[in-house]
């Protein structure tokens, strides 16, 4: 993902809550990249360039089996599950809280599992909830995985990555769809 793609995710949280400031917003979604530059000046992680730069695609990442990872992602999607389910034990209320979870068909990065990620969505009624990874990293098909999201009835919005205005509107066009369709 993009850095421009966190920042959206931020901002759609942002127009959700105008009142939280968005330091902190940019900063939570923007997590992994913060720990993949600390990493590489640690020289834990390794990103390389051509002589030139002049696109994106003239950055290589070279080396980060830490920042990027599926077992970082699934350990950090373990964690916010445990962290739930303490603030449950605790009685303290996650109502008016923004959580970004990935949802998707196949179940990728859903932790502990896919029908326990569905099972958290029903009970938190009160909670905006915001899909990301829905191609599960590109094992679904676009219909599928929209299909898929919009057949969860509590969640709040869906995070995705365009890379051209087109894109953009047919993208958010068929989101809307999928949405409407099912509010029906």
């Amino acid at each position: 993902m993009f850095a421009v793609d966190h920042a959206a995710t931020a901002l759609l949280i942002k127009r959700r809550f105008p009142s939280v400031s968005l330091t902190p917003l940019l900063l939570s979604v923007q997590a992994m990249e913060l720990v993949w530059v600390g990493l590489n000046y640690l020289g834990i992680e390794r990103t390389t360039t051509e002589a030139s730069v002049r696109s994106v695609s003239d950055i290589h990442l070279a080396y980060m089996p830490f920042s990027h990872s599926v077992a970082t992602a699934a350990g950090g999607a373990l964690l916010a599950w445990l962290l739930v389910e303490k603030f449950r034990r605790w009685d303290i209320s996650l109502a008016g809280a923004v959580i970004a979870a990935p949802f998707n068909a196949e179940g990728f990065q859903m932790c502990p599992s896919r029908a326990a990620c569905e099972a958290a969505l029903e009970e938190l009624p009160d909670t905006d909830v915001i899909a990301f990874s829905i191609l599960a990293a590109g094992h679904l098909g676009y219909t599928e995985a929209i299909d898929y999201v919009a057949t969860l009835p509590r969640l709040r919005g869906v995070a995705v990555g365009v890379s051209k205005p087109e894109h953009a509107r047919s993208t958010f066009k068929d989101l809307e769809r999928a949405f409407r369709r099912e509010a029906v």
